[in-house]
């Protein structure tokens, strides 16, 4: 049950990254921003529910800081892969 949890926590939190990265004005996935006050609030209703699983089989402490940790991580890896895929698809390179 513990793995569950733990498992459902870091996807929570690799689909809030995601939908905070969406709802930023620099994303570079898509040509245009979709609703970015709605994607900004499904981050941060994905990261409550992230919260959640973790405390189930943590500390509070503990549940926090290992939630944050993944945010940051899954946060700084959006820009980096959709930028060297756009630097990919330039012709001559």
């Amino acid at each position: 049950m513990s793995a569950v949890l733990a498992l459902g926590g870091g996807a929570a939190a690799f689909l809030a990254a995601l939908a905070l990265y969406l709802a930023s004005p620099h994303q570079q996935l898509l040509p245009s921003r979709p609703w970015p006050r709605a994607t900004a609030m499904t981050g941060l209703l994905a990261m409550a529910v992230s919260l959640g699983c973790l405390l189930e089989i943590m500390g509070p402490a503990t549940a926090v800081f290992t939630a944050l940790t993944l945010l940051m991580l899954f946060t700084t890896l959006p820009p980096l892969l959709f930028a060297w895929l756009r630097y990919r698809k330039v012709p001559g390179r």
